[in-house]
């Protein structure tokens, strides 16, 4: 029973991996306060040089993602100096249209990314390699939550003007964090590419880039681990409904979106909702609004 189980839900748990990677890329910007949308561009970046590594040269999955994140990452590295002269809202829109850009250069570039007929992958990696490269991911961030770049890009998303007086350089944080997210979209992009064997020029477009800020802000934006478990919960329950009840998949994971943003307006995994229950716990007393430090 339990084989059947695993043989029909393997490929969920793989996808649910692949798009935890491209939320947590956002969620990296987002620890600076950057709300991006740009993980889908750079998630073709590393998907289609995948792709011709793989068609053109023969190279391994090693070699596709160390080129997919290193590209990811110069390109983010680059695009930073424009996009991070933007604020709020126009920052935003301004990863809306790069994305929309960077469909126009896959249908151009047909030599590398085959234009509208897309390109075949030979699948070259595993469920094994994807969840170490999530748990990797993970272990860096967890390292850096509690180091002084950890704590500047906190101070930068609650205020930059304050983190400014502290001698906290808001531009350097945030362009460092939008390279990193950059460099994870572009695993990211390799692995989805290698999961589908097959890219086009709508595979990394507006319903990834909806998908992974969607399973960031349901999963929570204040800690690393809500975008897993937003992309399990985004990802899985829609194919687990659509098992038993074909149809609604898509309803119930938009009553859910809505749900959640209603009643857990920080996400489902949120340091402050937990240490407040537990200060709550210890005296009885109303805990304080502010956050302290460790629970960040």
């Amino acid at each position: 029973m339990m084989d059947g189980l695993w043989d029909q839900y393997r490929t969920v748990v793989e996808f649910a991996m692949a798009n935890a990677l491209f939320a947590l890329g956002s969620w990296i910007a987002m620890w600076a306060g950057v709300f991006s949308l740009a993980g889908a561009s750079f998630g073709a970046v590393g998907g289609f040089s995948a792709a011709y590594l793989d068609l053109h040269m023969g190279a391994g999955i090693v070699v596709q993602l160390l080129v997919g994140a290193g590209l990811g990452l110069v390109v983010a590295a680059v695009l930073s100096v424009l996009l991070l002269k933007l604020e709020s809202h126009w920052m935003a829109m301004a990863t809306v249209a790069l994305v929309l850009i960077t469909r126009v250069v896959v249908l151009s570039a047909e030599e590398y990314t085959g234009g509208s007929v897309g390109t075949g992958v030979t699948r070259k990696i595993d469920l094994v390699t994807v969840v170490v490269l999530v748990a990797i991911v993970c272990y860096a961030l967890a390292r850096l939550r509690r180091s002084r770049y950890g704590m500047a890009a906190h101070a930068v998303r609650e205020d930059a003007a304050v983190a400014a007086a502290l001698g906290v350089n808001p531009f350097t944080v945030r362009a460092v964090a939008f390279a990193a997210s950059g460099l994870v979209a572009g695993l990211a992009g390799v692995v989805l590419a290698n999961l589908l064997q097959y890219i086009g020029p709508d595979t990394f477009f507006i319903t990834l880039a909806f998908t992974m800020v969607a399973a960031m802000v349901l999963g929570g934006t204040y800690h690393w681990a809500g975008p897993i478990v937003g992309a399990i919960v985004f990802v899985g329950l829609p194919e687990v409904v659509r098992s038993y009840v074909d149809g609604v998949d898509e309803l119930m994971t938009g009553a859910l979106l809505v749900l959640i943003m209603v009643f857990m307006p920080r996400g489902l995994i949120d340091p402050r909702r937990q240490w407040v229950r537990r200060l709550r716990g210890t005296d009885g007393t109303p805990a304080p609004d502010r956050e302290p430090e460790v629970a960040r």
